[in-house]
């Protein structure tokens, strides 16, 4: 592995690929320091993934303790939420409001240890979008409040639980990307009909899901949202190993490659499945889904995509990493457009001005209003969430994320 990093960021790595795989012959890099690797994986959110690994460190008394209270508590989380997100969707389908749940049990049922996968809120989608506000009036009656009423209204609603959870009530899948055909596709393909919906229990909760095919989607979708943003950590990648890591029925992966031919983000799905191969332990053994045959990862069917060079898979996966070093992205990130130069930035201030303000964006008289406002909210929100990082090095920093995007687009997928 690529000095690119750390012997604390190489033993992590490590503990990820021994927690997926039932290889008993485990490496083991040599000179790293524990107190950081713990570091590192409590600010990604994974400890209890690799629970059963890194107990066997030479922990301290304060991490241990750490480490204990960290799996009592997710596993809690993911019972609670869970069983608060099925009275949702059986309230929902008394009223006829079809809806799925995204990320949480739906993914953590594939994990060696479901209960292992943390959660922070409960992402319900509804089936059909015109369903938003009948579903709002159930949420009422049932003891829900609306907690903002602003943020991404033309994507998701956020919502207070009885319980103190936070909903995601959402009316689209993912947040609006700055290509209409890419979204209107999204879009259409996520109407769902009743056929289109799995019911399926985890740990004896039965709830609403997407069948595999929508589900891969919809993960790789939110991987590459969260990457044009600020990135996202290691957990999101640990999803898309334990989602792989099993048998993965033929028709579905097809219809799943035809999503992504349609959408062209072959080169994303290239450079995210061939770093978990490479680094975070996707299987590559006969009988899994996936396997490398030279330069390409196959499955029974044909093939899955290009395995991409290691030299971006080692810069992805760096920039993953780093996303959630220090518990939060770093003061001078800031989004990653397709293109760099100043043009990609003005390009990308009127999408997020599009995004605030979906309904007032379409009279073009006000849209120098609505620039100075997008701006102002951008600078206050530079001084509360970034501490006044300074503009230039923003917008270096989004240059050098923008050149990463742009070559993982260009890998042929």
């Amino acid at each position: 592995m690529n000095n690119i990093f750390s012997k604390n960021e190489i033993r992590l790595l490590e503990l990820i690929t021994g927690s997926f795989s039932d290889n008993k012959t485990e490496k083991k890099a040599a000179g790293y320091d524990i107190k950081e690797v713990f570091s590192i994986a409590l600010h990604h959110g994974i400890l209890p993934v690799i629970y059963k690994k890194i107990k066997e460190e030479d922990l301290s008394g304060e991490e241990r303790e750490i480490l204990e209270a960290s799996v009592k508590t997710t596993a809690s989380d993911f019972f609670n939420l869970s069983m608060t997100a099925r009275r949702i969707t059986s309230l929902f389908k008394k009223e006829g409001i079809n809806a799925v749940i995204l990320k949480g049990a739906s993914i953590a049922r594939f994990y060696p240890v479901p209960e292992s996968r943390r959660s922070k809120d409960i992402d319900i989608l509804l089936a059909d979008p015109e369903n938003v506000k009948k579903a709002e009036s159930v949420l009422i009656e049932a003891g829900f409040k609306r907690t903002e009423k602003e943020y991404n209204a033309n994507h998701h609603e956020v919502w207070g639980t009885p319980d103190n959870h936070v909903l995601e009530l959402h009316t689209i899948l993912v947040e609006p990307f700055d290509d209409k055909g890419f979204n209107d596709y999204i879009n259409k393909r996520y109407i769902l009909r009743e056929e289109d919906i799995l019911h399926e229990k985890v740990l004896g909760i039965e709830l609403p899901m997407l069948f595999d095919d929508r589900l891969a989607f919809h993960l790789l979708l939110h991987m590459m949202m969260d990457f044009y943003r600020h990135g996202f950590g290691l957990k999101l990648l640990c999803d898309w190993v334990a989602f792989w890591n099993r048998d993965v029925k033929e028709d579905q992966i097809k219809n799943f490659l035809s999503d992504v031919e349609k959408c062209g983000q072959k080169g994303f799905l290239s450079v995210v499945t061939s770093t978990c191969i490479r680094y975070l332990g996707l299987k590559r053994e006969n009988g899994c889904t996936l396997n490398i045959d030279n330069d390409k990862i196959i499955y029974a069917g044909g093939t899955f995509c290009a395995l991409a060079d290691e030299k971006i898979c080692e810069d992805f996966l760096y920039d993953i990493i780093d996303t959630e070093r220090n518990g939060k992205p770093d003061d001078e990130r800031m989004v990653a457009m397709k293109n760099t130069g100043f043009m990609a930035l003005v390009k990308e201030f009127h999408h997020q001005t599009k995004l605030y303000y979906p309904k007032a964006s379409k009279a073009i008289i006000t849209l120098p209003v609505l620039y100075v406002i997008v701006f102002v909210r951008f600078l206050i929100n530079n001084k509360r969430v970034r501490g006044g990082a300074k503009l230039s090095s923003i917008v270096k920093e989004a240059d050098r994320r923008s050149r990463l995007l742009r070559r993982i687009n260009e890998t042929e997928g």
